[in-house]
């Protein structure tokens, strides 16, 4: 989708059209505006833990890092570019004696996140393992791309989840959008990709959505009850 780093392009490149404006969406802030707007500093430690003090579960605080990292580097992912705020990365990994530190943690996308894995981040740009294999085929628009690689059919209006809860793609007016968010209980940051008839918009969704998509996690299931336990 980019190249790693860093994205050029111009006022037709969707990816850069930031629709939602607001504090933090979508535009680094400065060194002065983290102290004060945010009341945090780069070398300050995060702790993420089961509950904290405030009665705040692990959860919750995975989302305020994610909307602190989304603030003040923006909502992509460090290392591809993807629009993003699913998953925060260290960027030194934690096996490799890296930080909790604010400084060494980023936003990635869940892709990017799963494979680097305790690798420095050097090594992990250098092995291009971060680009995204797409079908040669790839359809060209993004309703037919939709239909054939997701299985969802519902024309050319709608929503359509990745199975994660801060990340969705949705077609409106001929447009495509990315949402992501940090947290539940945040609004949605809307990116506009551009029309949905586009082959290059089309490699985006799909580029995005398989970035994001997460499996549901399988239901464990309770063993079977002894019929001879029963009657004890």
């Amino acid at each position: 989708m980019a190249a790693a780093g860093g994205r050029s392009g111009d006022e037709s490149d969707g990816l850069l059209m930031v629709c939602r404006q607001g504090p933090g969406l979508g535009t680094p802030l400065s060194d002065a505006a983290r102290a004060g707007s945010l009341g945090v500093c780069a070398n300050q430690v995060i702790r993420p833990c089961t509950t904290d003090d405030n009665g705040m579960g692990r959860s919750e605080a995975w989302g305020t890092i994610r909307r602190l990292a989304a603030q003040i580097h923006g909502y992509r992912c460090y290392i591809c570019r993807v629009p993003t705020a699913a998953t925060a990365e260290h960027v030194q990994a934690r096996a490799n004696g890296g930080s909790n530190h604010l400084d060494n943690i980023r936003l990635a996308c869940p892709y990017c996140n799963t494979k680097k894995g305790k690798r420095a981040l050097g090594e992990f740009v250098a092995s291009r393992d971060w680009e995204l294999p797409h079908p040669p085929d790839l359809e060209p628009t993004v309703p037919e791309m939709l239909k054939a690689r997701f299985g969802w059919d519902r024309g050319r209006s709608g929503v359509v989840s990745t199975g994660s809860a801060n990340a969705k793609l949705k077609l409106e007016s001929g447009d495509a959008f990315v949402l992501v968010r940090a947290d539940k209980r945040d609004p949605w940051v809307t990116i506009r990709l551009g029309s949905i008839d586009h082959p290059r918009v089309a490699r985006y969704a799909y580029d995005f959505l398989a970035r994001h998509f997460t499996p549901p996690k399988p239901r464990r299931r309770r063993p079977p009850r002894s019929v001879f336990a029963a009657r004890r």
